[in-house]
C-alpha cells in the first residue's frame, strides 16, 4: 500500500445536513501538458480511505517514473460528516493537493478521489504555475465525468428480538432504508443505510413501533 506523504491536510467537518452532492460511478482519465511537464489526472469513485489508498497504490505502480503523485479526496463519513484529505506529494506546500481539492469542493463532488501524476520535464513552473497546472488537470478530468446527484446517507445498527423482525422490516421499508447486512445470532443484528434527512424520524418510529425493544446506534 502507498504511504501518505507528509504534506497533506485532513479535515473532518460537522454534518452538512441533507444537501445533495455529486458522485461518479466510473473512473475517468485526462492528460494535459504545461511547458515540458506532462500531467495525467484520474477521477475515481471511492467509499473509504482504505479504498482511496488502494487506488493511489495502483496509480503509483503504473506511474513509477513520475516525479509526483498528488491527490485529494472527499468522503462521506459516519453521522453525515465529511472527510477531506489533500497531499502535495513532494511539490511545494499547497501547490498541488489544495488546488485539486478546491476543484472537488467547487463541483460538490464527494465519495471521490482525484489524483494528478506529474512527469517533470526539466523546467520549473513556479508556485503559481504549479497551482494553475494542477487545477487545470483536475478540471480537465472532472469535465469528462458524468456525475449523478446523491443525498447524504447514515448507517444504523439495530439489535432486536426475533419476534420484532417483521415490524423492523416494515418500518425500514417505509423510510426507504437499504439493508446492508443481517447477522442472525442470539438476536438479529441488522445494518441499514438511510438518507440523513430521514434518519431521526426513522429512529423515533422504530423505537415507538417496538416499544423501545430495539437497540439503535449510528455507525
Amino acid at each position: 500500500m502507498i504511504s501518505l506523504p507528509s504534506h497533506q491536510s485532513k479535515q473532518q467537518q460537522s454534518a452538512p445536513g441533507a444537501a445533495a452532492y455529486l458522485a461518479v460511478q466510473t473512473g475517468t482519465q485526462a492528460e494535459i501538458r504545461r511547458v515540458d511537464s506532462h500531467f495525467v489526472a484520474y477521477l475515481d469513485p471511492v467509499k473509504s480511505e482504505a479504498a482511496a489508498r488502494q487506488r493511489l497504490a495502483e496509480i503509483a505502480a503504473e506511474h513509477r517514473a513520475a516525479a509526483h503523485h498528488c491527490y485529494a479526496y472527499r468522503l462521506s463519513a459516519a453521522q453525515g460528516r465529511l472527510i477531506e484529505r489533500a497531499a502535495d506529494a513532494g511539490e511545494p506546500l499547497h501547490s498541488a493537493g489544495r488546488p485539486i481539492l478546491q476543484v472537488l469542493q467547487g463541483r460538490k463532488l464527494q465519495d471521490i478521489l482525484l489524483t494528478v501524476v506529474r512527469y517533470f520535464g526539466g523546467t520549473k513552473l513556479g508556485i503559481g504555475g504549479l497551482i494553475r497546472a494542477y487545477s487545470d488537470a483536475a478540471k480537465a478530468v472532472v469535465e469528462l465525468a458524468q456525475p449523478v446527484s446523491c443525498l447524504p446517507q447514515v448507517e444504523l445498527e439495530l439489535c432486536y428480538p426475533y419476534e420484532l423482525s417483521g415490524t423492523i422490516h416494515r418500518v425500514l421499508g417505509r423510510y426507504q432504508a437499504r439493508i446492508v447486512s443481517i447477522d442472525y445470532g442470539e438476536r438479529p443484528r441488522l445494518q441499514a443505510q438511510v438518507e440523513l434527512a430521514r434518519a431521526e424520524a426513522l429512529e423515533c418510529e422504530l423505537l415507538n413501533a417496538t416499544s423501545g425493544k430495539v437497540q439503535l446506534k449510528r455507525t
